[in-house]
């Protein structure tokens, strides 16, 4: 399990760290907002652990935001906050948390809420679901296949797993793989995932989940967790 512990009180996020670093987990803190965005981008996370009062986007924008990218949507979201009124819990619920705690905290309850939450997480997790590890340049197919791609694969997945279940035009794809649309022969963009899909079929022949929108680009369609 991997945390990430958002919190703007320094004392209070090192004695959080260090206690679930203690219990067996990888946990990591930073203070607000931006550090957890640094941080979902080296790698993802399975357990945010959230402050609500946070300098700049506060936790209940932070907990919208992450329910509403396809990448990010089934982390496990826990509110640690000192705002402990119904309107206050309720709210946090409703704005994407898992559980919400109030401060002070006991660090026992805090582990129990995280054990827990990954029980919860794990019976979610779809059977057949795509695992794309751009950190280790692989695509895992539902049976556990890895698949190693290339640098342009894995721009090309980064792309398409960011909009998953949404077709995006060939411009877009071009220009996120960092082309001019104008200079750029989408032959190129052919081959590029004509050799992606073979791979994907040798690996997985069952189920092929980047599937061409007509006219319009490519989609990824498949139930995809990143890694």
């Amino acid at each position: 399990m991997r945390i990430v512990v958002v919190e703007d009180e320094d004392d209070l996020r090192e004695d959080i760290v260090f206690n679930l670093a203690d219990a067996g987990f990888d946990a990591i803190g930073v203070g607000d907002g931006a550090g957890l965005a640094r941080e979902l981008r080296i790698a993802s996370a399975d357990i945010v652990i959230l402050d609500v009062g946070l300098p700049g986007e506060d936790g209940y924008a932070i907990a919208r935001r992450l329910r509403g990218d396809p990448l990010l949507r089934s982390v496990g979201i826990i509110m640690l906050t000192a705002m402990g009124a119904l309107d206050d819990r309720v709210r946090g619920l409703k704005d994407g948390a898992d559980t919400y705690l109030v401060k002070p905290i006991d660090f026992v309850e805090l582990i129990a809420c995280i054990e827990s939450l990954e029980r919860r997480l794990a019976l979610a997790e779809p059977a057949d679901c795509w695992r794309f590890s751009p950190d280790r340049w692989e695509l895992a197919s539902p049976a556990g296949t890895r698949i190693r791609l290339t640098l342009t694969e894995k721009k090309l997945l980064e792309i398409l797993i960011l909009n998953a279940g949404a077709a995006v035009t060939r411009r877009d794809i071009i220009k996120g793989l960092g082309e001019s649309p104008a200079n750029y022969d989408e032959r190129r963009l052919e081959a590029a995932v004509s050799r992606l899909r073979r791979k994907i079929e040798q690996a997985y022949p069952s189920a092929q989940p980047i599937q061409g929108a007509r006219s319009i680009g490519y989609a990824f369609t498949g139930p995809v967790a990143r890694e």
